[in-house]
């Protein structure tokens, strides 16, 4: 049993779409501005922590995509 790609819009695209949704559920952002107040010099660490997060979160994200695309081939 194969599966095969019906759509017509382009892969990066649903891809992109896809991410957007993900952003809008992360309440991380959100909860970081509770956690500001805590920190001795928030200007600087704030805004590196915030990057980093949202880079293994897309970095992990990415990865596990991957493993859906290899696991469940489309076919040719």
């Amino acid at each position: 049993m194969s599966t095969e790609r019906t759509s017509t819009t382009p892969l990066a695209a649903q891809f992109v779409i896809s991410l957007f949704w993900i952003y809008v559920a992360y309440s991380g952002w959100n909860a970081a501005t509770y956690v500001a107040e805590e920190l001795k010099r928030p200007e600087k660490t704030l805004p590196v922590a915030l990057a980093l997060g949202a880079g293994l979160v897309a970095t992990l994200y990415l990865g596990l995509n991957l493993v859906f695309l290899y696991a469940t081939p489309l076919a040719r």
